[in-house]
């Protein structure tokens, strides 16, 4: 009876709709697990994209996260969009500064990675699991490593 009254995915999609109140652009079907974090209004999740357990999309007021369609994001994946610029000796952390970020149609990014603010990555491409990510990432590639390195490229037909 439980099985019928609450279908195995559907509490994901109760989550979408609650960061949906809370001001973030989630498409219809896209599902989010349990412990998921977004801060700001700015994060924008296309059709059918999965946010695995314990995500954390950091989503400054100045900049913006942009996941696109059929995404999939692992668990415990953290993405962010403030840094600061490199102050004085006796305060290091500087000025803030908002960068935007972006992952294209049909990525998959791995659990545990970190991709830090300013980074695009392309549609298609593979981020493996506990991958720091500094630099833009192609498409239809896959990449891994700290520092981060293409691994190898993949086909662009299913």
């Amino acid at each position: 009876m439980a099985a019928f009254l609450l279908p195995p995915y559907s509490m994901r999609r109760v989550r979408a709709m609650c960061f949906r109140l809370g001001g973030a652009k989630i498409a219809l079907g896209s599902e989010i697990c349990g412990g998921t974090r977004m801060t700001g209004s700015t994060v924008h999740i296309g059709k059918g994209s999965f946010i695995g357990a314990d995500v954390l999309i950091e989503a400054n007021t100045s900049a913006e996260v942009r996941v696109g369609e059929n995404v999939a994001i692992g668990p415990r994946t953290t993405i962010l969009t403030s840094t600061h610029e490199i102050g004085e000796h006796k305060k290091r952390a500087g000025n803030a500064v908002a960068r935007s970020v972006s992952i294209g149609d049909g990525a998959w990014i791995g659990a545990n990675a970190t991709i830090l603010p300013g980074i695009s990555i392309g549609s298609g491409a593979v981020v493996a699991a506990g991958t720091v990510v500094h630099k833009d990432v192609p498409g239809s590639v896959v990449v891994g490593g700290q520092p981060v390195r293409l691994i190898r490229n993949l086909s662009v037909t299913s």
